[in-house]
C-alpha cells in the first residue's frame, strides 16, 4: 500500500540515491510513478524505468516534478537547502 502521496525526486542517483529509490520501491511506500531520479549518465537506471520510475539527466526537470525536497552535500564547508 502506497504510504506517501507527495512526489519525490533523488537528484543525483548515484548508489545511494539508487540505495534509497530501491527501498522506497520495495517497501512499497511510494508508487514508481511519483519517484523521478537523475544521474548525468542515465544508463544505470533502466531497471528503474523499467518499474515506471521517471529517469532524466535534466535536474531541472527533476525539480518541477517533486513537492518536497531535502539536499545535503558533505563538503568542508558543508550546505543543506529544504523546501517544504
Amino acid at each position: 500500500m502506497e504510504k506517501i502521496k507527495e512526489k519525490i525526486a533523488i537528484i543525483g542517483s548515484g548508489n545511494i540515491g539508487k540505495a534509497i529509490a530501491k527501498g522506497l520501491l520495495e517497501s512499497k511506500v511510494i508508487a514508481p510513478s511519483k519517484l523521478t531520479l537523475t544521474r548525468r549518465n542515465t544508463d544505470s537506471l533502466n531497471e528503474f524505468a523499467d518499474k515506471g520510475v521517471k529517469v532524466t539527466s535534466n535536474n531541472i526537470i527533476a525539480a518541477k516534478f517533486f513537492n518536497n525536497y531535502t539536499c545535503r552535500n558533505s563538503t568542508k564547508n558543508g550546505w543543506s537547502s529544504s523546501r517544504n
